[in-house]
């Protein structure tokens, strides 16, 4: 079904090429609705199923102390939710609803509607499918991107804030307010400032550590296990500099015969952000494995999809075109195709398809 989904994006992304607008908004919101269905509608399928699930069930009063596993925010929609319907079925799809029409649509309107940027977020974000409260998170990150580039520090501050409400680690975007419309040399300086400051983060890293696991907030240390184990930091890197490389190389001649200065300070920004996930890797492999697995969901994932459809919207000749659009689609099936727990994935189980399919959870 997943997959069924990205297919669709994909076969819609290339058609976009010839279609009108209007004929594409219809079709990509066709598709976010079998999204909402496919996603909504699934039982036992993604990371987390079991916590979240009992969580829900199991939700009462005393569950608002919870404040270790589950953020306040977070626990007051599994309230509001489960006052009008105690179902946890009625609770995904509302989820779902958020997700594929907060995020994914948000994206591609930001992405000057190019259903290339649904293709390259979807091929990366559905392995973070059961990722609730985080994927919430990002819900309210998208939205207060308008409001960054508007500069309503306010209205911004205020979204990243109830964002914080649902996964704490949406807090790093705040600061990110103050960088957007510096000049080239300026993002350069920044850049080289986040690799000094991730440098001595590294450096401190053993002895905070230390402190940490002899003190009564041990139970973070899972957020800072080695995970060079299970990262592949040569395969990493070089897919994030080949998608990033070949999205700028194939449009370089439309970016710099129709890009707007508006639009080049934007763009300038969202490259920037995405450049900061190849830092937040880094860090990862270094003992901060939340820097790149948490983190890289707003930077790594979020800001290649509006770039990948930003840039798709400038070029003007088929061919291009065509070789951008078929580029990003191999890159978000590569990257589909590597998610660690495909099993807990495919096969897909939902309300009325494969119910009586038995799956190890974990």
């Amino acid at each position: 079904m997943f997959l069924s989904l990205l297919i669709y994006f994909s076969v819609v992304a290339v058609l976009s090429i010839n279609w009108p607008k209007t004929l594409t908004h219809r079709f990509v919101i066709a598709g976010l609705v079998a999204g909402v269905l496919i996603d909504g509608l699934r039982i036992e399928t993604g990371t987390d199923w079991l916590p979240y699930y009992q969580h829900f069930n199991s939700f009462d009063n005393a569950s608002f102390t919870d404040y270790q596993n589950f953020e306040i925010g977070y626990q007051y929609l599994v309230w509001a939710i489960k006052s009008m319907w105690d179902n946890y079925t009625f609770f995904t799809v509302i989820h779902a609803v958020i997700i594929y029409f907060g995020v994914y649509y948000s994206v591609f309107k930001i992405s000057n509607s190019r259903p290339i940027s649904i293709v390259l977020l979807y091929g990366s974000l559905n392995a973070m499918l059961g990722s609730n409260r985080q994927l919430l998170a990002l819900f309210f990150l998208v939205i207060s991107i308008k409001y960054l580039i508007e500069r309503r520090l306010f209205v911004f501050s205020t979204l990243i804030l109830c964002g914080a409400l649902f996964h704490k680690t949406i807090l790093i975007f705040l600061p990110f307010y103050f960088v957007y419309g510096l000049s080239l040399q300026g993002y350069t300086a920044a850049f080289c400032l986040l690799i000094v400051s991730n440098y001595v983060l590294v450096q401190k890293f053993s002895g905070f550590m230390n402190l940490l696991t002899q003190s009564d907030s041990g139970r973070f240390s899972t957020y800072f296990d080695s995970s060079i184990g299970n990262m592949r930091p040569v395969l990493a890197l070089s897919k994030k500099f080949m998608v990033l490389g070949g999205i700028f190389i194939l449009g370089a001649k439309s970016l710099r015969m129709r890009l707007t200065s508006i639009e080049k300070e934007k763009l300038m920004f969202f490259a920037f952000c995405a450049s900061v996930s190849i830092i937040l890797y880094i860090v990862g492999l270094y003992g901060l494995a939340a820097f790149n697995s948490r983190l890289d969901i707003y930077f790594g994932i979020l800001f290649v999809a509006i770039i990948g459809g930003k840039v798709e919207a400038l070029v003007q000749n088929y061919i291009r075109k065509l070789l951008l659009i078929v580029f990003l689609i191999i890159t978000a099936f590569i990257t589909f195709s590597q998610n660690p727990f495909l099993d807990l994935f495919i096969p897909y189980k939902s309300i009325f398809y494969n119910v009586n399919f038995i799956r190890d959870l974990y």
